[in-house]
């Protein structure tokens, strides 16, 4: 992952972008993991709000265009074996 960052911070990609990336990866992979683990329906109503806002953050952020973000929802969805 080092590596990775370098040559990005390398190409000008900023600090901002790479959290982005990161918080959108991490909303894909919590969806991985629910739906292979099936908690989805038994979580409280309270945890599902929560991560259904930070969903929805990843998806409206401020930095990242919409084309760019939607690309690295399905790159993560991919190597996550994601349904959605």
């Amino acid at each position: 992952m080092k590596n990775y960052l370098g040559v990005a911070r390398e190409q000008g990609i900023t600090d901002d972008k790479i959290e982005v990336v990161r918080s959108v990866v991490m909303a894909i992979s919590a969806c991985s993991v629910a739906n292979r683990a099936e908690t989805s329906s038994v979580l409280p109503e309270k945890q599902k709000k929560a991560f259904s806002d930070f969903y929805e953050s990843t998806q409206k952020n401020q930095v990242l265009g919409l084309r760019t973000t939607r690309l690295i929802q399905m790159a993560a969805a991919f190597v996550n074996g994601c349904p959605t």
